[in-house]
């Protein structure tokens, strides 16, 4: 991500460099410290991997497509959505 991503916030303003930290982490920008200590009391692990899938649910607005090899976010975002009818496909 970080090396297309801030290639791109850096000309993104009509080729005006936006300012930003000299090492910018999405990570940090889409999520609060609140936000992921949550995710982990409902059961998501707190590895980088799960927490990359935790901002991508929380942070966008169609299906997400989580890279899950031991289903440990699966079980995390049947849990999250239980109310909501989720359906996952595996």
């Amino acid at each position: 991500i970080t090396q297309q991503w801030v290639p791109f916030l850096e000309t993104a303003a009509n080729g005006e460099r936006i300012p930003m930290s000299a090492d910018p982490n999405p990570l940090t920008i889409l999520t609060t410290e609140a936000e992921t200590a949550q995710w982990n009391h409902d059961g998501l692990p707190d590895d980088r991997v799960s927490l990359e899938n935790g901002t991508i649910v929380e942070n966008t607005a169609r299906w997400p497509l989580l890279i899950d090899p031991q289903l440990q976010g699966i079980k995390w975002l049947r849990q999250k959505e239980a109310d909501n009818n989720l359906h996952v496909i595996q």
